[in-house]
């Protein structure tokens, strides 16, 4: 999604309620849904500006086979976070387990949580746009977290974000205006293409 087709200065998943959603799973909450902006974009004009308290998702099927990739783009201004998720499951706000996560602290260190809790760190840029890329492979349980196209960790899946065994299954991606454990308010980002694929079959 290249957010091209969606209004600038309305919100996203107010205006696409098959592609994108809120946490809560109330579409046009304004605390939740982030907007629309055209002040910033890694391709084309528009991208998704995510504040403090944003938690946008992205809705898929419940996988329970293949290999995927889930890739996006990110700008970070100087001095803020950033912060996103991919869940394991995803049935509601309140039945969640969480597969992995990627925190971007305001000190210019990046985060992972996979197979437990910061078990890689590695460096990014502000200002500037960054490729940051998670491969799921539920055939052989296995994930790896790629950043500015360099290899940063890979675990094993089930063993979830922080070590404890979660379900066989990718489930949505959770785009988020927080930052554990700095607080919500320093939260600002932009995320601009980003792309889901199935990559152990040939179309």
């Amino acid at each position: 999604d290249d957010f091209e087709s969606y209004t600038a200065g309305a919100q996203l998943a107010c205006q696409d309620t098959m592609q994108w959603n809120t946490w809560n799973g109330i579409p046009c909450d304004w605390m939740e849904d982030p907007l629309v902006s055209n002040s910033k974009a890694h391709t084309g004009l528009n991208s998704v500006w995510i504040q403090p308290y944003n938690d946008l998702i992205k809705t898929f099927p419940n996988y329970t086979t293949g290999k995927y990739s889930v890739e996006f783009y990110l700008y970070i201004p100087s001095g803020y976070t950033a912060s996103w998720c991919q869940q394991g499951v995803f049935v509601n706000s309140d039945s969640t387990e969480w597969g992995f996560i990627a925190m971007f602290d305001p000190s210019g260190n990046g985060n992972i949580a996979g197979g437990g809790w910061g078990t890689a760190q590695f460096s990014f840029s502000y200002d500037t746009w960054i490729h940051n890329k998670l491969i799921v492979d539920l055939n052989s349980d296995w994930a790896e977290y790629y950043f500015e196209g360099s290899r940063v960790h890979g675990w094993q899946w089930t063993l979830g974000a922080g070590g404890d065994i979660i379900p066989l299954q990718l489930s949505v991606t959770n785009i988020m205006g927080f930052d554990f454990p700095n607080p919500p308010e320093t939260a600002q980002w932009y995320m601009d293409d980003y792309k889901l694929v199935r990559i152990d079959t040939t179309v």
